[in-house]
């Protein structure tokens, strides 16, 4: 019977130990889809969670700023979402708004843009009023972004 060399050794042992270890604090986190999110508010409010959302953004005619998450499959002023973004470490910060250019599809005119994005953060809804002069009924303050995409370019723009 061979012997097994102290290296392959080592390495199965760590690989037993990963198999083992209990699963990372952000995959404990739950998925909640914006509409859920919405529709059942006080369930969430002040929960970390996990979202898949188009952010969209951009400035008025009197370049007062507009952001919000939205999903088409509940759009409206009432399901919208303030995110908050100074929440999350600077330097993280600054990655996720590259990426966020990086993968922004702009409307004809060039002032919003949107893109695909998952988040995790603390949900909130009690306050009401959240975002830029408390326009919206929902907020979330950001603590990661996992990932960006363009929108789909045929997705329908928010009203």
């Amino acid at each position: 019977m061979r012997r097994l060399t102290p290296l392959l050794t080592l390495a199965l042992a760590f690989a037993v130990v990963q198999a083992g270890a209990a699963p990372s604090v952000s995959t404990k986190i739950p998925t909640v889809e914006l509409c859920e999110l919405t529709h059942n508010p006080k369930q969430y409010d002040g929960k970390t969670v996990r979202l898949r959302a188009a952010y969209f953004f951009g400035t008025t005619a009197t370049d007062d700023p507009f952001y919000f998450f939205y999903h088409s499959a509940c759009e409206g002023r009432e399901r919208r979402i303030a995110p908050e973004f100074e929440t999350m470490e600077k330097g993280a910060r600054a990655r996720a708004f590259r990426l966020i250019e990086k993968h922004t599809r702009r409307n004809q005119a060039g002032t919003a843009g949107r893109v695909e994005i998952i988040v995790v953060g603390r949900f909130r809804s009690s306050k009401g009023g959240y975002g830029h002069l408390g326009q919206h009924p929902f907020g979330f303050d950001v603590t990661s972004v996992e990932r960006v995409r363009p929108v789909d370019p045929e997705a329908v723009w928010p009203d």
